[in-house]
């Protein structure tokens, strides 16, 4: 995929420039950024032995590739858009950038969820931690579908600040990851809850925010 992204990114580089294909570029070079990390940041996940480590790693990369795939089909929209294809073809494009963010804003969650289930033992955490992931799980799906319905006015604002909240999710997960791996397995024999509730709100507060952008962002 990361491939993939670059080839377009190569391609809009020698085009004339056109504010349509500057939005274009900013989405997938986020998203060249997403996919480069993860292929990286699973790689490492693939040799882990401390599962406690894995499972935080694993988390932090599974939202870095769903803000990927929507940064993709977004790009791929406003792509559309920007060669002047206003008709079926956008539209087809639209709806399936729209119904893939509605999925990975919830599969962001429910990793979360995952994650959270299985390394905070029975704590006074554990109970309104998950009743809120319920909850946020409700409300992102109402939000990304409002979202889809309302675009935003101005759409280079919210392209300029949905790439930007991507690259910034990438780095803080590449961050997180590299902290995570520096220390030694007997630090990961059991989770403190202050760890698992600071990566459950990390994996999910700034991708979710991201999704967001990237769907009132698509041209119509």
């Amino acid at each position: 995929m990361a491939g993939l992204v670059f080839t377009v990114i190569a391609v809009l580089v020698v085009t004339p420039k056109d504010v349509k294909l500057e939005a274009t570029l900013q989405l997938f070079v986020a998203t060249l950024f997403a996919f480069a990390y993860d292929s990286y940041g699973y790689g490492v996940i693939s040799g882990e032995q401390v599962c406690a480590r894995g499972y935080v790693e694993s988390v932090m990369c599974g939202a870095v590739l769903g803000i990927g795939a929507t940064g993709l089909l977004t790009g791929l929209a406003w792509l559309v858009h920007s060669y002047d294809y206003t008709g079926p073809a956008l539209r087809l494009v639209r709806l399936v950038s729209g119904a893939v963010s509605l999925i990975v804003a919830l599969m962001i969650i429910v990793s979360a969820q995952g994650y959270a289930q299985a390394v905070l033992y029975p704590t006074a955490w554990r109970g309104p931690l998950e009743t809120s992931l319920y909850v946020l799980t409700a409300a992102s799906a109402l939000i990304v579908v409002w979202a889809y319905r309302k675009p935003a006015t101005n759409r280079a604002y919210a392209v300029r600040w949905a790439s930007r909240t991507s690259a910034a999710f990438v780095l803080i997960s590449a961050i997180v990851a590299g902290i995570a791996a520096s220390f030694p397995e007997h630090y990961w024999n059991t989770s403190a809850s202050w760890l698992v509730l600071g990566v459950v709100g990390l994996s999910v507060t700034l991708p979710a925010a991201s999704v967001v952008l990237h769907v009132r962002s698509l041209p119509d």
